[in-house]
């Protein structure tokens, strides 16, 4: 998986990593979601990482690569770096779509790489209304700012990998070009 950065996103990594998460913060689910936006489709969220609780199936397989749209309210406080506690009636879902949910309380940490918004990490919980503690909030949003400093180090690498095949490329024009030049010599 490529993020829009161009970085190899290795979600098996962050799956893993948001497995331990997902015990420790003692929630159903945890996302990691990309941020876009586009004209016809307004902000939105791209899921690329999940774990669930042992008691919860994984959305992921059905939720990635799906645009899920990002009120504009939520989407403005994250890119702003405030940490988002929502219930899921509070997003306008209807009656019927609540009872499809297996989640009642969200809380979004954004997540920022190179000191953009990038997207954010979603914890998601079966209680109604969880009251976040603050020690919760900044243990999660912790969490959200290491992941960005991994993908940031990821697009980094991808960026130094680019430029050493670049540079590959270059040291191979300018051998063939010496190659060239010196066969001339040879015949003058």
């Amino acid at each position: 998986l490529h993020g829009s950065q161009g970085a190899e996103i290795n979600t098996a990594v962050l799956n893993d990593a948001l497995n331990h998460l997902v015990i420790g913060a003692a929630v159903a689910r945890i996302g990691i979601f990309e941020a876009h936006w586009e004209a016809e489709l307004g902000s939105f969220t791209n899921m690329i990482a999940e774990a669930a609780a042992p008691h919860f199936a994984s959305r992921l397989e059905e939720l990635r690569g799906a645009p899920i749209p990002t009120s504009p309210e939520i989407c403005d406080q994250l890119q702003a770096g405030k940490t988002v506690n929502v219930t899921v009636q509070e997003l306008g879902y209807s009656p019927e779509e609540l009872a499809q949910l297996d989640i009642r309380s969200l809380l979004f940490c954004p997540i920022h790489v190179d000191g953009q918004y990038w997207g954010n990490l979603a914890y998601g919980d079966e209680m109604d209304d969880r009251n976040w503690s603050k020690h919760e909030m900044m243990l999660l949003q912790t969490a959200a700012e290491m992941i960005g400093s991994t993908l940031q180090n990821w697009q980094a690498q991808a960026r130094v990998e680019q430029r050493q095949r670049e540079a590959i490329a270059l040291n191979a024009q300018l051998y063939e070009r010496a190659q060239q030049v010196a066969v001339l010599e040879e015949r003058q």
